[in-house]
């Protein structure tokens, strides 16, 4: 993650437009307008009008979504350990795995 997303904001943005309700929904349960909201993931894009995204929406965006992605950025951001890093790489393509499986049976349908 850390090697595809810059920043947690753009890991938080993919998150987002990549939900089912995308922008509209997750701003709703965030309570605030999809403007700003979208403003707040894309703050390093409107140096003029910076609305930072905070902690609370973080978690209130992996909530929303249900994309452990921001978290998972945070964690390998902050990992030194290249072995732990592998093995949560591991994990998280195990989780997967069945998920993919599932999605591959549908398209065949």
């Amino acid at each position: 993650l850390t090697q595809r997303f810059r920043t947690l904001p753009e890991v938080c943005a993919a998150a987002v437009y990549s939900s089912r309700g995308g922008l509209s929904s997750v701003a709703a349960d965030l309570d605030m307008s999809p403007s700003e909201l979208s403003k707040r993931l894309n703050a390093d894009k409107a140096p003029c009008d910076p609305r930072p995204l905070h902690a609370d929406h973080v978690a209130a965006i992996v909530k929303a979504t249900g994309d452990q992605r921001p978290v998972l950025y945070l964690v390998e951001m902050f990992m030194t350990d290249r072995d732990a890093q592998k093995r949560t790489a591991v994990n998280q393509l195990t989780k997967l795995l069945p998920e993919l499986q599932n999605l591959l049976k549908t398209i065949k349908d």
